[in-house]
This record gives structure tokens, C-alpha cells and sequence, in this order.
């Protein structure tokens, strides 16, 4: 997963061997008492050679460790896939 942050908009964007999914609309927002979260809504489109996935639209949202080394999340998904499910994110 990759977070770009520019002044004016946040991208996030998710490559892996079965698909790739961009960032629709996202934001980091700041949480009194919870800390840093992401919250994202994405298009995900599968490679050329999954036949059997579908293109979807889903969320996600992450609240990061008070160090922010780390995210846990939760996501969903819809339009073509109905799954959800959880997330945990490293800085490298």
C-alpha cells in the first residue's frame, strides 16, 4: 500500500498479484482521544489473467499506532464483490 499526500489530496493505492485498487476519495483525519485514522473509498480492478475476479468498488478505514508505525483497519467491499474483512498495515 502506498499513502501520497500532496497540500491539497490524499491518493492511496494497493498493488497486489491478483489486483490493483486507487483511492476514489481519502482523507487523514485526527481523532481527539483516537489518534490518526484514513478513511478511504477505492475502485479495485483485477489483472487481465484472474478471470474469476470482478471490478468493485469498496472502504477502508485505518487507525494508526500512537507511534505511527502501524494501522489497523477494516474494509469492505461491493458492486461486483461482496466481502470485508481486516487489515493490519507496516511502515517499512
Amino acid at each position: 500500500m502506498k499513502i501520497i499526500q500532496s497540500w491539497d489530496k490524499v491518493h492511496i493505492r494497493m498493488q497486489t498479484s491478483q489486483s490493483g485498487s486507487d483511492s476514489i476519495a481519502a482523507s487523514i483525519i485526527y481523532d481527539e482521544g483516537i489518534g490518526y485514522r484514513l478513511i478511504y473509498n477505492y475502485r479495485n480492478d483485477p489483472k487481465i489473467n484472474e478471470s474469476h475476479l470482478r471490478t468493485h468498488m469498496g472502504f477502508a478505514e485505518f487507525t494508526f499506532s500512537e507511534d505511527l508505525k502501524s494501522a489497523d483497519g477494516e474494509y469492505f467491499n461491493g458492486r461486483g464483490r461482496n466481502t470485508f474483512g481486516t487489515m493490519q498495515i507496516v511502515r517499512k
